[in-house]
C-alpha cells in the first residue's frame, strides 16, 4: 500500500473513531443521574415543579432508562399539589418514542463506526508496524485540521446563542413538532430547562475534547520529535 493511500485510510479511520468518541461522550454525561440531581439542587427545578426532589430524580432514572431501552414506558406516578398524577402526557411519551429512535440510531451508527475505524487502523498496522505511528498521527492531524473548523461553529454558535441552536437542532432531526413542549401543561419542559441542557452539553464538550486535543497532543509531540511535523501539511 502507497503512502498516500495509508493517510486517506488513516483520515477516515481517526474521524469515524472520533465520531464515536463523541457518541461516548453524551452517553457518559447524559445518562449520568448525579447530574440531574446537581442541576436539581443548583437551579431549583423540582421545586418549580412543585413536586419533590425524590419524585424528579425518580422521573428521570425512568426517562433515562426508556432511552436506553432498559424499559418500554415512561409511566411514572408523583405526587403533585397532594394527589397522584402521571409525570407524562401523551404527547411527551410520543416524541420520547422519536428521541429514542434518534439515539439508538445514533448509538448504531457510533458502533459501526467504531469497528470499521479499528479495522482500518489494523490494515495500516499489520501493513507496515514500524511505520504506524506516523501514519496514524499525520492522520489524525490532518483529520482535525478539517473537522475543527466544523466543531468550533457549532460550539460558538452554542455559546452565542443557545435558544436559537436548540431549536435548529430540533429541526434537523425531528420531523413533527412533537418537540414543542408547553410549560403550562407538560412537565418535561419543567424537568428539563435551558440551563440544564447547556450544562450538558458543556460537559459533553469537555469529555470529548479531552480525548480529541489529548491526541492532537501526542501527534504533534511524536511527529516534533522524529521531525516530520511538516507532513502534516503535504502529501
Amino acid at each position: 500500500m502507497n503512502y498516500k493511500l495509508k493517510v486517506v485510510f488513516g483520515f477516515i479511520a481517526s474521524l469515524l473513531c472520533i465520531y464515536a468518541v463523541l457518541f461516548a461522550s453524551i452517553q457518559l454525561n447524559a445518562f449520568s443521574i448525579n447530574f440531574y440531581k446537581q442541576q436539581d439542587e443548583k437551579l431549583n427545578i423540582s421545586e418549580s415543579m412543585d413536586v419533590s426532589s425524590e419524585d424528579y430524580i425518580k422521573s428521570m432514572d425512568v426517562l433515562l432508562d426508556y432511552l436506553q431501552g432498559k424499559r418500554d414506558d415512561i409511566d411514572v406516578e408523583v405526587t403533585y399539589k397532594g394527589g397522584e398524577i402521571s409525570m407524562f402526557n401523551e404527547k411527551e411519551y410520543t416524541h420520547m418514542i422519536d428521541v429514542r429512535n434518534l439515539y439508538k440510531n445514533a448509538g448504531i451508527v457510533a458502533g459501526c463506526s467504531a469497528v470499521m475505524g479499528v479495522i482500518l487502523f489494523l490494515i495500516l498496522f499489520f501493513d507496515n508496524k514500524p511505520e504506524f505511528l506516523e501514519i496514524f498521527t499525520t492522520s489524525y492531524l490532518r483529520m482535525m485540521m478539517v473537522s475543527l473548523v466544523f466543531l468550533l461553529f457549532i460550539v460558538m454558535y452554542a455559546v452565542v446563542d443557545f435558544g436559537d441552536f436548540w431549536t435548529r437542532f430540533h429541526h434537523v432531526f425531528f420531523s413533527n413538532d412533537l418537540w414543542l413542549l408547553d410549560a403550562r401543561t407538560d412537565f418535561m419542559i419543567r424537568m428539563l430547562p435551558e440551563e440544564l441542557f447547556f450544562s450538558m452539553i458543556i460537559r459533553i464538550v469537555g469529555g470529548f475534547a479531552a480525548v480529541y486535543f489529548g491526541l492532537a497532543i501526542f501527534s504533534i509531540w511524536y511527529l516534533k520529535k522524529h521531525k516530520k511535523l511538516y507532513q502534516v501539511l503535504f502529501l
